[in-house]
């Protein structure tokens, strides 16, 4: 709820949230995955966004996540690990879910390089659960030269 006396903007300046991203619901609105949470090259004008396209997607909006780490690997595209940072990125929702993830799994290498997890994504609509691709083996991440972005923004 809004009051109108700023308090949601000031509250969400204060969590270090966009002002488009707040909420006055918990994050803890569990229920099924809405869509995928993506951080890295499946976003909208990156260069794998057509893997994106391929798996039926049809609407991306601005979405965060809270307690991972974002790190820039050295083969092109990053990777998340549970941390306590803030990572941005994009909700992206598909046709049929069940469909998306048939084609973006073995993209996204499951069961070898990257876990599909479920978590809860902040949008500008409140707290969502969603899907996202989490790094399989967080030890190794600075052994194949990984770099924390402390910013949690990938930027290609």
């Amino acid at each position: 709820m809004n009051r109108g006396d700023g308090s949601s903007s000031k509250r969400a300046n204060k969590l270090g949230l966009d002002s488009d991203l707040s909420s006055q619901k918990s994050p803890q609105n569990v229920g099924e995955p809405v869509g995928i949470f993506v951080y890295g090259t499946l976003m909208r004008g990156l260069k794998n966004f057509h893997m994106a396209q391929r798996a039926g997607w049809w609407h991306s909006s601005p979405a965060r996540i809270e307690g991972y780490d974002l790190y820039l690997l050295p083969f092109g595209y990053p990777a998340i690990v549970d941390g306590s940072g803030q990572v941005h990125g994009e909700l992206q929702l598909y046709r049929n879910m069940t469909e998306a993830l048939s084609v973006l799994d073995p993209f996204e290498d499951v069961g070898r390089q990257y876990e599909r997890v479920t978590a809860s994504v902040w949008t500008s609509d409140g707290p969502r659960t969603a899907w996202l691709y989490r790094y399989l083996n967080p030890s190794q991440i600075e052994r194949v030269g990984g770099v924390l972005e402390p910013s949690g923004r990938y930027r290609e």
